[in-house]
This record gives C-alpha cells, structure tokens and sequence, in this order.
C-alpha cells in the first residue's frame, strides 16, 4: 500500500505535494476531494491535472475500507459489514435522527476487555485498527450516503483506551477543520473503564465526550462482568474521571446497561447515584440487548423505576433507546466478522 492520505494532515499533505514539485494549494484542493465530496480515487478530483492524478495514484491511498453487506432495521439504523485490507472486517452503525446522523465506530477487530455482558470480545482480540481504517468508516459512510456524519460515538467492537496510539490520530483527523471537521463536543469516546487510558485522554485536552460503562456500582459486583486484567477499581476510575472533567471541562457519562436479576435493585440504583455524584457524572441507563449468556433486560416499568430511583437521588440519570437491535446493531450487538 502506498501513503495514506487519511493519515496526513494539512501541513503533512503539503510537505508531500511540494516534495512532487507540486504548488502547496493542490493540498487543500486533494483535502477538499476527500473530506467534502468524499472522493475515493484520483481519477474523480477533476480540477487537478492528469499528470498529478496519476502521480497520487501512484504513491498514495485515499481509505483501505470496503463495504462488503449492510442490513437495514425497522427503525432505520443501518449496520454495515466493512472489510479491511487483510481480509478482517468490522462492523459500522449509522443512526439518522432529525436534527443529526450518529455514527458508532470500531476501534479494534475483536475486544480483549471480553465483558461477559457483549459480543464484541466473544472471540478476543484479532488486532487494532488504524488511524486510517477508523476514520475511513466515517468517509465511506459519508461517502455511500453524500452526507457527512454529524456525531460520532466510538462504541463499536474494541477498547478505544487500549489503541490510543491509533484512536487519538483519528479523533484529531475527524475534529480537523481543514478535514472532516466534526466538533469536538459531538464526538463521544466509550471506554469500559481504562484508567491510564483515561489519563492519557484527559491530557490531549480537547472536549471529546468521555463514557464509562460502569455494570455495577461496587467492585465485586464489577467482577462479575468484567474479567481480569483490564477491570480497574472504581476509585480508581472515579479519580480519572474527575481529572478528566478538570482537563476538559466536560462531564462524564456512565454508562449502566440494565440487566434483569443482576444489576437493577433498589440496592444498586442507590450504591450507583452515589458513585456518580462523586464522580461528577450523568447516567445513561441503557435496557440490555440481547447477545450473548443468559442475561436478560428489564422490563419497560423495572427500566422506568431504575431511571426515576436515580433522578430521585440527586443524578441527572436519561434511559437510553435501543436502536437497531432487530438486526443486531444495538449496545454491546456488534461483532468482529472475520473475512478469513
């Protein structure tokens, strides 16, 4: 493969093109292509020359994605089946509200965290992603669908903190306005609680969003989901999560997928406002989608009284709608699809 333009910023991209003997405005012409027209090859940026066109195709790659399949559901969430230059694929979800379109990216091809509770680690850890193969989910959609995401959650298959060397170059690129130039405070990183990763996060120093699934208000209860070696005590991550608000200036979300018999008494709701009132922090309450073990969601009253026991108790607490899950799109559904 040649030089990946997804991986190259504005001043990179000219440092290239005058390396050619090109003038430094072709770079913002090539940026235009690819970021605002969603270009996928050379041949399509037709206010360059031909001599440059076949140069670029020559030395450089614009996104290493394909779109192998997508399924639609009955709610309109789209999931797609996107395969990587070796063959591995990963699946994409786009989610189109009236006033914005969400798209929930991968981060790895499979999940070493292995939360008892998800599909996305069933089958372990294949490899990270790159830079270029996770912003290259957001331009092929954008790209199949000539209109550019305006949210974007990393909440796909991986731990994003535990590929922050790929997963920061990306959030830079889609926050670049000279590329995809989505706003920061419209890009949510979801974490199953990485405490370095946080840290390391928190120092970038941008307003990324930051949530943490949290399964259980108590670190034995926490045990039960999340195995060894990547689960952190609680006070750990509460102590990163307000280190984080103080870098960022923004609150961070808990994450609590709700499962029947497990996780959603009286008991819990109150030992889990606590722990978000420590930590600054608001609550998504999110009804368990079905995946993988024995567990099962709560039923729409038990949901309710979860959400208004943790209002009640002082903490900004909203349920989460499950979109896609006919198709096996919504939170904790995905799954690395290996192509071979």
């Amino acid at each position: 493969m040649g030089i990946e333009i997804l991986n190259m910023d504005k001043e990179q991209l000219e440092q290239y093109i005058r390396s050619i003997g090109e003038p430094r405005f072709r770079a913002g012409q090539i940026l235009d292509w690819v970021y605002r027209k969603f270009a996928a090859s050379f041949d399509e940026m037709s206010n360059l020359p031909q001599s440059l066109r076949e140069k670029l195709a020559a030395d450089c790659v614009i996104h290493p994605l394909s779109c192998e399949d997508s399924r639609v559901s009955r709610d309109g969430t789209i999931k797609y089946l996107l395969k990587l230059p070796d063959g591995h694929c990963i699946e994409t979800v786009r989610i189109e509200h009236p006033d914005r379109i969400t798209l929930c990216i991968s981060t790895q091809v499979g999940c070493p965290v292995m939360c008892t509770f998800c599909a996305s680690g069933a089958e372990g850890l294949v490899r990270n992603l790159g830079a270029d193969e996770i912003v290259g989910q957001v331009m092929l959609t954008a790209r199949m669908h000539k209109k550019q995401t305006t949210n974007i959650v990393v909440m796909g298959t991986g731990e994003p903190l535990l590929n922050t060397e790929n997963l920061i170059p990306a959030l830079y690129c889609l926050n670049d306005p000279d590329r995809a130039g989505i706003g920061a405070r419209h890009m949510t990183v979801s974490t199953s609680g990485i405490v370095p990763g946080i840290y390391e996060l928190a120092d970038v120093g941008r307003q990324w969003n930051l949530a943490v699934s949290i399964q259980s208000p108590t670190d034995e209860g926490r045990a039960r989901y999340i195995p060894d070696p990547f689960r952190y005590p609680l006070d750990e991550i509460v102590e990163a999560c307000r280190y984080y608000t103080e870098k960022t200036s923004r609150m961070i979300f808990f994450e609590y997928v709700l499962i029947e018999g497990e996780n959603d008494d009286r008991k819990s709701g109150e030992a889990l406002a606590r722990l978000a009132r420590k930590a600054g922090a608001r609550i998504n309450v999110i009804p368990y989608n079905r995946t993988v073990g024995d567990y099962s969601g709560p039923g729409q009253s038990a949901l309710e009284d979860f959400n208004n026991l943790l209002n009640d108790r002082g903490v900004t607490a909203t349920v989460r709608s499950s979109r896609g899950s006919d198709i096996m799109a919504a939170c904790g559904q995905l799954r690395a699809r290996a192509g071979r």
